[in-house]
């Protein structure tokens, strides 16, 4: 497989690339804590029928975080402006499928079509249930990243994030989660002070325009695919029905025996639900 890499110029950074294959493009978003190497298992396989992008988040993998402030939908924006695309299929997981439905809700005219697995929803109620079970679990995560116990941090993030309510997963996940972060430094988590004021500058300015991602989901009018892992909380479960609910074109598609980190645990299963999804497309 003939594969071109690169570095993508954008505003005050650079963003890592990999390209591969031909036909409609599909770019993926990976999840927090990763970088372009979470895709290894679906790069390959889609790079069969569709012209791949893979990318480095700002901040992770080969990607530099900046000492200003950023949009991560921007930087989409300027990527395939790099790279001569007018418009993509997006796929995105966790953090990237959240990343994938804000660029959607900016930048319409950019994507035919979305796939979603284990995002969040910016609007939604989380129940108390979830709620008391998950911030523990966040507070432990910080607190190693605060003491600069990255590795501590990294345990503490599989343990909510690739572990499922239905128990441990299975070893060889782990190791493969834990060996996809193991060169993230967490610099999210230290930004200078002027990019934290400038962007609490920026969202308390938004804050009385602001509609929630929740209340906008009418507007996502491309053919959408929701994805799940059978094993995620039943507050992702929700958000999965409410998504499938209220984006007009939207279908829903659960992996059983399968956690949050779904296309880690079940490749196969995983890339082929993408894969029928975007050949229906025609």
């Amino acid at each position: 497989m003939n594969v071109t890499k690169g570095f993508a110029e954008v505003k005050n950074s650079k963003l890592y690339y990999e390209m591969a294959g031909e036909g409609h493009p599909l770019l993926l978003v990976h999840t927090m804590l990763t970088s372009h190497r979470y895709w290894d298992e679906q790069f390959s396989e889609f790079a069969k029928q569709y012209r791949v992008i893979r990318y480095d988040v700002r901040g992770f993998g080969q990607s530099k975080i900046s000492k200003e402030a950023f949009s991560d939908t921007q930087d989409i924006v300027q990527l395939l402006n790099f790279l001569g695309i007018e418009k993509t299929y997006l796929l995105g997981l966790s953090m990237g499928g959240e990343i994938a439905m804000q660029f959607v809700l900016e930048q319409p005219e950019r994507v035919d079509a979305l796939v979603m697995s284990g995002v969040g929803l910016e609007g939604y109620e989380y129940s108390i249930e979830g709620t008391q079970e998950f911030e523990p679990k966040w507070m432990a995560f910080i607190e190693h990243i605060q003491k600069h116990d990255f590795a501590g941090a990294r345990e503490r993030f599989i343990e909510f994030a690739v572990d499922s309510p239905a128990g441990r997963a299975d070893e060889k996940v782990r190791d493969r989660a834990r060996a996809l972060m193991q060169d993230y430094t967490f610099p999210h988590f230290f930004l200078p002070d002027e990019v934290v004021a400038a962007a609490e500058a920026a969202s308390a300015e938004s804050e009385v325009t602001h509609v929630p991602a929740i209340q906008r989901l009418k507007e996502i009018q491309v053919p959408t695919l929701v994805m799940a892992g059978g094993y995620e909380p039943k507050d992702m479960q929700n958000i999965v029905d409410v998504l499938v609910r209220d984006i007009p074109h939207a279908k829903k598609a659960v992996i059983p025996k399968a956690g949050h980190f779904v296309s880690l645990e079940k490749p196969a299963e995983f890339n082929r639900a993408v894969l029928d999804f975007l050949a229906d497309l025609g």
